[in-house]
């Protein structure tokens, strides 16, 4: 039985299928085999790279290693972002081989040099495998601080990929905060950024995300007891798993015969059985599980209790967007789908609308990001105080909130609304900066004639657009 300590010591890198990577690499190394110019090859080789970096570690770690060499050969301008990415790749690499002194190192370098170029993706990349390298150290707080640091680099290029892999850190983080502490607010926490990480990964169907936060999930409620919800998430782990490697199928790419395979390919092939193996065990251990939950059903019914009421404490903080406090997106938009059905039934009125604060990313840029965090709670607190039974609000993502009222008029709606608006104009904002001013725009729609409520999000998010349009600080519908 795995102990508790150990139950998220887990590699958060999934080698791709053996036949993705020996076609990738036989194509690659076909170019390589005719490029000509040293920056053509360069590239080749970081592209190379990156595909073997967890399969073939060593190798992908020379292979970067030679394309840095081709760069500082030459010192052009263009020369410059793939020196940058050679240095981050290595960084990756020290991780994986376990050298983190060297991955640390080698990832503020990286840093550095994209910061000179402006390349926000390069040091998101960078700020990623340092809060890795401090997780694997121990060192949780600065963990967590480079993964939030990233989160809002991805945020800023919209890459919601990117936001979930830093999610599914976070998450992970906590728990081990939570084995060090016991603090099951922590627990609550990284519950809800796994939730979050997830609701990114199904926007865009990334089944091995989303298999990797099912995973991630499943080693959590197995440090909580929670032998259910283990099984729950280990299965949906191994389904989405399954469909990951089926899109194998999807590839166009036709390989020569087995005869012809490299010792690289050989290596990645030796990865995928091993990686089979291990989702044999899992499913060993799964059954192992549910021999575990019979007998706990028949023995300890007063544990069961108590893990119950930690169970609705965990799916209350899930609901909640751990900074503001207001309803997260997933729960937000299962209250609208249930209120525009009831709406519809009932030929009863509903009215939704979408907020977004003025100028917020300036106030991040002006003030900092923690003013900023700051604003977003106090404007929560505002919008709950104001809407009172009336209405629900919560938080869409980044500066953006949903506020619903059933059974409201339009025009019913749209007062409301405004006095959210007053207050957060009027608000003394100088307790948290002597000279921030916020000010926010409203968009309200009221039609349920609309084929969903998603429509009706998006004819609201219309008006929000009339509104910035139109010098901001206003309510439009």
């Amino acid at each position: 039985m795995m102990k508790e300590e150990d139950a998220l010591k887990i590699s958060l890198s999934i080698p791709p299928p053996e036949r993705y990577i020996r076609a990738r690499t036989l194509a690659l190394e076909k170019q390589l085999s005719v490029a000509e110019l040293p920056l053509q090859r360069a590239e080749l080789l970081l592209e190379l790279g990156w595909e073997l970096k967890v399969g073939n570690t060593p190798l992908a770690l020379s292979l970067a290693e030679e394309a840095s060499m081709i760069c500082e050969q030459d010192d052009s301008e263009n020369t410059h972002y793939h020196r940058a990415m050679s240095s981050c790749l290595m960084g990756y690499c020290y991780r994986y081989l376990s050298d983190y002194a060297a991955a640390h190192a080698v990832s503020e370098q990286s840093f550095a040099q994209f910061q000179a170029l402006n390349r926000p993706n390069g040091k998101a990349l960078c700020l990623t495998n340092i809060g890795y390298v401090c997780l694997h150290l121990g060192k949780l707080t600065d963990a967590c601080e480079q993964f939030q640091k990233a989160i809002r680099l991805h945020t800023e290029m919209n890459n919601k990929l990117g936001i979930a892999e830093n999610l599914i850190a976070l998450g992970r983080s906590h728990v081990e905060e939570f084995l060090q502490t016991r603090d099951q607010q922590i627990l609550g926490q990284a519950i809800n950024y796994l939730y979050s990480a997830h609701d990114y990964a199904e926007q865009l169907d990334a089944k091995q995300t989303l298999a990797l936060v099912a995973f991630v999930l499943s080693e959590t409620y197995k440090v909580m007891q929670n032998y259910r919800k283990a099984l729950e998430y280990q299965e949906e782990y191994a389904h989405l798993w399954e469909k990951f490697l089926s899109q194998e199928n999807d590839l166009r790419l036709q390989l020569t015969e087995e005869r012809f395979m490299s010792e690289r390919e050989q290596q990645a092939l030796e990865i995928y059985r091993l990686k089979t193996i291990e989702l044999a065990e899992a499913q060993e251990e799964l059954k192992l599980l549910v021999e575990a939950l019979k007998q706990a059903d028949l023995r300890q019914s007063e544990l069961l209790e108590q893990l119950a009421e930690k169970n609705a404490e965990l799916e209350r903080l899930a609901k909640e967007d751990a900074l503001t406090g207001l309803y997260n997106r997933r729960y937000i938009d299962h209250l609208m789908q249930q209120a525009f059905q009831e709406a519809q039934a009932n030929n009863d009125k509903l009215t939704l609308g979408i907020l977004d604060l003025d100028y917020f990313k300036k106030i991040n840029d002006t003030f900092s990001h923690q003013v900023g965090d700051e604003v977003l709670k106090t404007v929560a607190q505002l919008m709950k105080a104001r809407i009172g039974r009336e209405g629900i609000a919560g938080r869409y993502g980044g500066e953006e909130f949903v506020l619903v009222f059933p059974h409201a008029s339009l025009e019913r709606a749209a007062i409301v609304a405004d006095t959210v608006r007053r207050a957060v104009e009027t608000h003394d904002w100088t307790a948290i900066h002597p000279k921030l001013t916020v000010t926010l725009s409203i968009g309200l729609c009221a039609d349920t004639s609309l084929p969903s409520f998603e429509k009706m999000i998006a004819h609201a998010d219309e008006k929000l657009y009339e509104a910035k349009k139109n010098g901001r600080n206003q309510v439009r519908y």
